[in-house]
Order: structure tokens, then C-alpha cells, then sequence
């Protein structure tokens, strides 16, 4: 940065914090849903939601990301959520799982996908569907990061996996804000 104080750095950066973690996490959603251009998230990992009732902040922070996916045309979304916690299986509700595909368990991978490229709630279209005024040719992308070699990814148990290579970064780039 220059031209700027330190001073008026902090000041601007004590400004912008949010004072709860609800507001952090409204100010997330509210951001992905209004993005343009980009939406870049690293984290431990997004929830699944196998309940939305009980897990609203979760099913609310992936309506964001189905909004954002169906609804900005040509952005750019990129997920990276650490390998072990991404991929860890959870269990639905015994009322919530569906007949049609008996599936008890679903991975916070496996929601974010499914989130991402289900068709929106408002619009009913997909990301990437065609659209006269849309050029999306991107699509949404998933990296999973692992701290751990491939054989001690292997050998090690779950959770036993998760304690010795965890990536526990929490960084959200939305158009052209850095939100830490």
C-alpha cells in the first residue's frame, strides 16, 4: 500500500470487521449472492446441511453459493476446502434421507457440488445453462487440499488424519474484496 498510513490503515480495517460471527456469516452470504465476477473460498470445510432446519447458517451459506452459480452469469467460482474434512462422511437424519436413492451420507464436497450445479431456486436454470444474455463457459471447481503425504493419507484413520494435516485456513475473495 502506498499514500496510506498505518493509522488510517487500522482505522479503515477496525471499520469493515464484523462485530458477531452471525455477522460475519451474513456478511458472507450476502456478499457470494451479490458477486459479479468472482467467488474464491479456502476453508476447513462447508457444511452440508443434511438438516437445513437444524444447520440453517449452513443451508444458507450453500443457497448462496446455488444463487451465485445460477445467477451472476460469467463468474468465476473456486472452492478450496481441506481434503480430510471435505471429504469426511455425514450422516442424514433417518427421516431426511430420500427413498429415491436411499443415500445416508453425504461429504461437504459432495454438497457444495450439488449446490453449485442444482438449478436455482428462483430461476429453476443450472450454472451453465444456456441464457440469450449469459457467455458462461466456467464452471464451478472444488480443490481439495491435504497437509499429508499420500501414503500417511492412506494409513492413518479418520480422524486421526484430520488432527495431523489439517488445512485450517479461513480466506473469502469475493469480486474484489479480501475478507480474512
Amino acid at each position: 500500500l502506498t499514500g496510506a498510513s498505518s493509522s488510517s490503515l487500522s482505522t479503515s480495517l477496525q471499520k469493515s470487521r464484523a462485530p458477531s460471527p452471525e455477522d460475519f456469516h451474513a456478511t458472507i452470504c450476502e456478499r457470494i449472492k451479490s458477486a459479479k465476477k468472482r467467488v474464491y473460498l479456502a476453508s476447513l470445510y462447508i457444511g452440508p446441511a443434511v438438516d437445513p432446519e437444524k444447520y440453517h447458517k449452513e443451508a444458507e451459506l450453500l443457497d448462496a453459493l446455488n444463487y451465485a452459480a445460477t445467477n451472476s452469469g460469467d463468474i468465476d467460482i473456486k472452492i478450496l476446502l481441506d481434503m480430510n474434512r471435505a471429504l469426511r462422511p455425514v450422516p442424514f437424519p433417518k427421516e431426511l434421507v430420500s427413498p429415491n436413492d436411499g443415500k445416508k451420507t453425504i461429504t461437504s464436497a459432495e454438497a457444495c457440488f450439488r449446490a453449485m450445479q442444482q438449478p436455482s431456486k428462483e430461476t429453476g436454470e443450472s450454472h451453465g445453462s444456456s441464457r440469450s444474455n449469459s457467455k458462461n463457459s466456467s464452471s464451478p471447481k472444488i480443490f481439495l487440499f491435504s497437509a499429508l503425504k499420500n501414503f500417511w493419507q492412506n494409513v492413518l484413520p479418520n480422524p486421526f488424519n484430520e488432527a495431523m494435516g489439517v488445512l485450517h485456513i479461513k480466506a473469502y475473495i469475493v469480486d474484489d474484496t479480501l475478507i480474512l
